[in-house]
């Protein structure tokens, strides 16, 4: 038993759940072709525009040193939260995170139950079927732009991993 939760903590670390980025993951300026955006789905909690809006992005670091993403923000949305899904005593919920890492040569695969991003919408004009323009923002002054399509609250999403086939599953309410 101890030596399976050495080795999840140890998982933890090699994925960057748990890591720092100013010490344990070096972070450079990596060129524009070594960060790439490779899926990025953005499901509405509710279809009148209440409630927040979850992100599930793929991001591909190609580079030789590790990365943190630190920040998503949209004009339209204001800036998210980078989440982490967490089995509390209550159960299921999640907490907010300063940053994510992406270790070297490594994917970062957001998904309902683990890492996403949450856009609280007081206020926000956001329907259905429209295009959200995001800034991604990396440790060391980086960002990337991308745009994904607002998807219906409920709506199945394509589970995309880097050089795997796509299936599809379920956004969390």
């Amino acid at each position: 038993m101890g030596r399976c939760l050495i080795l999840r903590a140890a998982g933890l670390v090699a994925i960057g759940l748990i890591a720092d980025p100013a010490s344990s993951t070096p972070v450079e300026n990596p060129s524009q072709d070594q960060i790439k955006i490779e899926h990025a789905a953005f499901v509405l909690s509710s279809n009148d525009g209440s409630g927040w809006l979850n992100g599930y992005l793929v991001i591909w670091n190609g580079s030789t040193h590790g990365v943190a993403l630190t920040g998503i923000k949209s004009s339209t949305a204001g800036k998210a939260k980078i989440m982490q899904a967490a089995l509390m005593a209550s159960g299921q919920d999640a907490e907010a995170k300063d940053f994510v890492a992406i270790p070297p040569r490594s994917e970062l695969l957001m998904k309902p139950g683990g890492v996403f991003v949450r856009f609280d919408l007081s206020g926000a004009e956001i329907r259905p079927g429209t295009d959200l323009a995001l800034t991604l923002e990396f440790a060391g002054a980086f960002s990337k732009q991308v745009t994904s399509v607002i998807q219906a609250g409920g709506s199945e999403l394509t589970d995309h991993h880097h050089g795997m086939k796509q299936t599809r599953i379920r956004d969390e309410k």
